[in-house]
C-alpha cells in the first residue's frame, strides 16, 4: 500500500522541501502496521548537520536530505506529539530571543 504524501517548500535565506505522509491508523492488527514518512531536503543554502547514534555517534554535515520512517500507530502519534512540542518550544524561544534583542537594541540607543 502506497502512503499518500504531501510536499511543500519553505524559502527564506535558505530553501527546504518537506514531504510528509501516513496511512495511520491501521489498528496495528493482523500484520497491517501503519507507516509514517517524513523527509526534509535541502533545496539551497541550508546549513545543517544531522547526528545519528547507533552504538557510536555519526554526524553528517550538510546532507542532501533526511528521511525518517516510522511503523505503527503509536509511533505516528508519538512523532506528531514530539513535532508539536518542538514547534511550540522553538516558537516560544524565538519570541523570547526577539524580545532580548529588542531590549538590547533599545538600551544601546
Amino acid at each position: 500500500m502506497k502512503i499518500k504524501t504531501e510536499r511543500t517548500s519553505i524559502a527564506g535565506k535558505s530553501i527546504l522541501s518537506v514531504v510528509a505522509g501516513t496511512d495511520c491508523p491501521q489498528l496495528d492488527e493482523f500484520g497491517h502496521c501503519s507507516r509514517t514518512f517524513l523527509k526534509i531536503e535541502d533545496m539551497g543554502s541550508t546549513h545543517w548537520s544531522v547526528g545519528i547514534n547507533q552504538n557510536s555517534p555519526k554526524n553528517f554535515d550538510n546532507p542532501e536530505s533526511v528521511i525518517i520512517a516510522f511503523s505503527g500507530d503509536s509511533e505516528c502519534e508519538n512523532l506528531l506529539k514530539a513535532l508539536k512540542f518542538a514547534v511550540s518550544t522553538l516558537e516560544s524561544q524565538i519570541e523570547e530571543n526577539k524580545q532580548k534583542l529588542q531590549n538590547f537594541v533599545e538600551s544601546d540607543n
